[in-house]
């Protein structure tokens, strides 16, 4: 299966980034680094992560990383200029893998598109939780918004 998934996304290549970069216009960039104009070249690179993920046994691209879901609600702050970034890239791949069945109807689309997210989130995930890892609001978001964290003032105070 991964080797005809590979051959299908080399195929869509340029539909693919054609559908991301209109979806990413759409969203709306909530600060200048989720600006498309920025991140549109970011796409190649992306699909080609994407492309080396699926050539991975499935049990290993789940192990890599804990995929889009987890890293995005790991983002507290939603400040994240990948966030709309991958969420229109999901998008684009699933439809560009939708669509080839719209040819071949003998391939079960259920399993490539399985196989497509899990290969994208593992990308994804790595990447959000890289940038958040650097994030400037996330210490000031962490202190003021969950219970129970012990801020450096609750530390000085002997909380």
């Amino acid at each position: 299966m991964e080797k005809n998934l590979v051959q299908i996304l080399k195929g869509r290549r340029a539909p693919i980034r054609r559908r991301w970069e209109v979806l990413l216009r759409e969203a709306k960039a909530s600060d200048p680094l989720a600006n498309p104009d920025a991140l549109i070249h970011l796409m190649d690179w992306t699909i080609d992560q994407v492309v080396h993920a699926l050539r991975q046994e499935p049990a290993r691209r789940l192990k890599r990383a804990p995929g889009y879901s987890a890293a995005q609600a790991a983002c507290r702050c939603g400040h994240n200029p990948l966030l709309a970034y991958f969420l229109a890239g999901e998008h684009a791949f699933i439809e560009a893998v939708a669509e080839n069945w719209k040819d071949h109807a003998d391939s079960p689309p259920e399993n490539a598109v399985a196989e497509v997210y899990l290969a994208f989130h593992s990308v994804a995930g790595r990447e959000l939780g890289s940038f958040c890892a650097f994030c400037q609001h996330r210490d000031a978001f962490c202190e003021s918004h969950e219970p129970g964290h012990s801020g450096p003032d609750q530390i000085a105070a002997g909380a």
